[in-house]
This record gives C-alpha cells, structure tokens and sequence, in this order.
C-alpha cells in the first residue's frame, strides 16, 4: 500500500523548517538533518529554500498546488512555533 503525500505537505513543511532555523540562527541545512521526506522536496527544489520559494511560489501557490502557510505559519499556531524553536535549541545546544 503506497502512501502518496500532496507536494504542498512537503512545501509547507520545508517552510516551517526553514522558519525555526532560521529564527535561532542556523541558515543552512546539512542534508542528513532533514526527514527523508524533505530530502526528497530538495530533487524538486534546490537547497536554496527561500530563492526557490521566491522564484516559484506566489501568494502561496505552486503552479496547480493548493495555497500553504509560508514562514513560521506553517509551523501551525504561534505557540507551536515557539516550542519547535525551543526544541531545535535543545538539540543543537543553543543557550537561551
């Protein structure tokens, strides 16, 4: 039984792990750090998130994909957002 999961779940989550990162400082992927399902985004979008986004996405779509939350709103509620952020320090040993 395969599983096929809409190309904007992935978007919307290279969006939310680009958003954490970049909000505690860390600007670039090492590919082993991201789910393979992310890995696999990158063979259609470049390492390179935030330019391939600019280039390709407008008002939150993709060509025929549906609208999905950019930035720190893909991460869901702003609470869930700060609690990634929270955990993303913790396993990269950034004090607060």
């Amino acid at each position: 039984y395969l599983r096929v999961v809409p190309l904007s779940v992935y978007i919307t989550a290279t969006h939310c792990i680009y958003a954490v990162r970049q909000a505690v400082g860390l600007k670039h992927y090492r590919p082993n750090e991201l789910p393979v399902v992310i890995r696999t985004l990158w063979d259609f979008a470049p390492n390179d998130a935030e330019g391939w986004t600019l280039k390709n996405l407008k008002d939150g779509r993709v060509k025929n994909i549906n609208f999905v939350p950019l930035g720190a709103a893909a991460c869901g509620t702003d609470e869930q957002f700060k609690s990634y952020i929270a955990m993303i320090k913790v396993a990269e040993g950034i004090a607060e």
